[in-house]
């Protein structure tokens, strides 16, 4: 129990680390090519890599030229920021997956350690063992349970009582998440947009992170995601939710609360 619990912790800040890693490096290389780039004795408008999009159309025998991107010392400064941003969010929704994937594994350790508790709130887990209690618990989360609401309650159940920092966070933890969530799935599904509507219910809270963290401009009716201002305080921010939760299930573990 005490190796599988703090392989778990493990296990997220590795990849934390590492999309925090990436990010800080990736930057530092740009800043880099951007001053050399700047600094070379060049004409103007000098151009300074190109790519086509280039496929095989079997249908005429022939290769299709559809898309060219190419990179200038007039849009140099705009294309890098447009990559740091497309990658910034990607790493920021990978860090998501890893927490929802950390909360998981908390959640049916926890469980099958106090099984009376788990199969009073939650019937439906298979607690004969981490795995099946942990697939048990995906099945749960996969059915009419948006933002992952059944998972909360779990979490909300076995958090500590005892520790109001812990309490504080678990509280308003759904809500976060529901942020969070999001602005994964427009990141992976729309291109970085995100619905004006979607927001409508959000409370205030939820607003100001969105507005602080991730809001890049608005245009008609959606917003676009840039997470690369921020980017390592939201992964900052995950990191610091996962260790108080994860503090929180140690304590019940070694001294037990139930």
């Amino acid at each position: 129990m005490e190796i599988e619990r703090h392989k778990i912790f493990k296990d997220l800040s590795n990849r934390l680390g590492l999309y925090s890693g990436i990010m800080f490096q990736l930057k530092n290389h740009f800043q880099d090519a951007v001053r050399i780039r700047k600094n070379a004795k060049r004409a103007p408008n000098s151009f300074y890599m190109g790519s086509h999009l280039v496929f095989r159309n079997y249908l005429i025998g022939q290769h299709e030229f559809i898309h060219t991107y190419t990179v200038n010392s007039r849009n140099l400064v705009k294309t890098v920021a447009n990559v740091q941003m497309q990658f910034s969010n990607f790493c920021v929704a990978q860090s998501f997956e890893a927490f929802e994937t950390f909360l998981k594994d908390i959640v049916a350790l926890k469980a099958t350690k106090d099984r009376v508790l788990a199969k009073r709130i939650e019937p439906r887990l298979d607690l004969k063992s981490f795995n099946s209690c942990r697939e048990s618990l995906i099945q749960i989360c996969h059915k009419n349970n948006r933002n992952n609401k059944q998972l909360f309650k779990l979490i909300n159940a076995f958090s500590s009582k005892r520790h109001a920092k812990i309490q504080t966070i678990v509280d308003q933890l759904a809500e976060w998440y529901i942020v969070f969530s999001e602005v994964r799935h427009a990141v992976v599904h729309s291109n970085g947009k995100i619905d004006k509507a979607k927001m409508e219910n959000w409370t205030t809270y939820q607003k100001g992170i969105f507005k602080e963290f991730f809001q890049n401009r608005k245009k008609d009716t959606k917003f676009s995601i840039d997470s690369s201002p921020n980017y390592n305080t939201i992964i900052k921010t995950v990191a610091m939710h996962a260790q108080l939760l994860y503090d929180g299930l140690e304590i019940q573990l070694v001294k037990g609360s139930r």
